[in-house]
This record gives structure tokens, sequence and C-alpha cells, in this order.
């Protein structure tokens, strides 16, 4: 039976930390175990972490305050080279049983050699896990010129293989800006996405997430604004990264694609060839229009 480990990254999230530990070691696939990080939490998210410490699954680190990316690629850079499969973990969610038993017979039988990545819809639901709709489904190829300028699958959904996981792992990044976007990121490049139009998590909104999918009309809205005035983290210094980290692997036709993208941050020239290229985009018409906005005004 492959050996699956899961990483999480808590930070104050004494809420509904137990509820989702519980679910994650209920899995029908038994081979699993947990490493967990703190990230510097000040509520009692340790004192929960504790009273899970008899269980041999489970494993734990209480570090100093990164961020979540920044936990995250801890976490991943600490992850056993051993396992099987590596699955990320949010502190506040719900996943059904078969959650990893699903993602499993996604990504079995192929060779393992080639990076590959588990991703799925959500249900989104409130607080005490009422439902509120399903997240969407991709409309347009999940690949390397979406994932320069989108972040499309959440990272608790996600289960890497160990050849993905090694991809990933070897040259982490400075600078990100969300682990499950550079990890699409990535495997887009140099492996292979799987996509579970079924949802086998409860993804839980409420007044504390540190991050999460928009719901609601009113939320998707002022979180597509916010993209578009935000000027402290910059999709183009990613696409950098990137570049810097793995240029020396990219193809020809996935290097003219990501400088096309660094050009539209030195001209505009650049920013006029990146806007009217259809190699960069997002899935949704209205994300993908307001994204060439974004890209004209020099806030990409």
């Amino acid at each position: 039976m492959p050996r699956v480990q899961v990483l999480l990254s808590t930070y104050n999230g004494q809420t509904h930390l137990a509820e989702q530990l519980a679910t994650v070691l209920g899995q029908d696939h038994k081979e699993l175990d947990i490493l967990i990080r703190d990230d510097g939490s000040i509520d009692r998210t340790r004192e929960v972490l504790t009273s899970f410490s008899g269980d041999r699954r489970v494993s734990m680190i209480f570090g100093d305050n990164l961020g979540v990316v920044g936990s995250f690629f801890d976490l991943l850079s600490r992850s056993s080279a051993e396992a099987d499969y590596i699955a990320l973990c949010d502190q506040d969610d719900v996943w059904l049983p078969d959650k990893i038993s699903r993602a499993l017979q996604f990504l079995s039988g192929s060779d393992a050699e080639r990076p590959l990545l588990y991703a799925s819809r959500v249900t989104v639901v409130d607080e005490v896990l009422r439902r509120l709709e399903m997240s969407r489904r991709p409309r347009k190829e999940i690949g390397l010129g979406n994932a320069l300028a989108e972040n499309l699958f959440p990272g608790c959904t996600m289960v890497l293989n160990r050849a993905a996981r090694d991809v990933v792992s070897v040259r982490l990044p400075n600078f990100a800006l969300m682990h499950d976007w550079w990890i699409y990121l990535v495997i887009s490049a140099f492996g292979e996405i799987r996509f579970d139009e079924e949802s086998r998590i409860l993804y839980r909104q409420h007044a504390h997430n540190v991050v999460g999918v928009a719901s609601g009309v009113r939320r998707k809205v002022l979180r597509r604004i916010s993209r578009f005035v935000r000027r402290n983290q910059r999709i183009t210094w990613q696409v950098a990264e990137f570049h810097r980290l793995f240029g020396d692997r990219l193809t020809s036709a996935q290097l003219e694609t990501v400088k096309l993208v660094e050009r539209s941050a030195q001209s505009l020239a650049g920013r006029l060839a990146l806007a009217s290229s259809s190699k960069v985009y997002r899935q949704s018409r209205v994300d993908d229009l307001l994204l060439r906005l974004v890209i004209l005004a020099n806030r990409l």
C-alpha cells in the first residue's frame, strides 16, 4: 500500500483544528501520516496539537512565524523523500473519508518518474458546514499559460507523487505569491495536472480564513478588484523567480512565454504584446479581461 504523508501548516486554528485532524486520521487509506508545522500560533492551537501527540502517525514542528507560504515551503523541504505521495492540508476544512484514496486512483498506474499533481473542486461551506456552492470548473486548458497568471487550485486539494515533490522541493523560491500557485506553476511546466471534477473536501469559509475561495457575488467582485489595485505583490516577480530557478530546464517555447510576461514590466511595447497575446490567460472571461487591463496598467 503506498505511503502518503500529509503536510499541515497551522496558525491560530484552535476552533476547527481538532475536527480537521480527525477527518485526516479517519481516511480509508490507512498508510498515512501527518507532518504538522505550527507557524507561531498565539491561541490554543499548540494545546490542540499536543492532544494528538500520542498518535504515532502525527509528527509536529513548532516554529517561528514565516507566514503561510514560508511555512508550507518549510514543510515541503522537510517532507519525506520516501513517501509515495505528499498531500497538502489546511487547518479548518473537513475531508471526506475517501479524499486520499480517490486522489490515488487518479495518480496511480503511471510512470513513477513523471511529476503528477492531483487537484479537485471543493465544496464551499460556511462556519457550521452548510453548503454554499461548488468551486468552478476550469473552462480553458490547464497548463503553463494559465499558471503564469492565475492560482487555479486550492492547496488543500493537492496531492503530489514523489517525482512532483522532488521537482518542487529541490528548488524552492525566495519569493512566491502562494505556495499552491507555485506548485501549479512548476508542475504545469514539468509534469501533468490531473483534475477531479468531483469534490471530497468541505472547504470552510469564515471570518478568520488566511486565504480562501471567494463565495457569493459581492466577495467575488471585491476579490477581483483587489487583484487589480494591489501593488505589494506582483505576478511578474513570481514569474521572474520561476525563470531564475527553472529557466535552464524550460523548453524554448516555454521560455519565450515566460519572457513575454517579464517584458510586460519593462516597457509599453511589452505590455501591449502580452495584453494582445493568447499565450497567457485566466479561466473566466471576466478574469481574463481584467488580466488584460492589469497588464496595460502595469500592475501585473
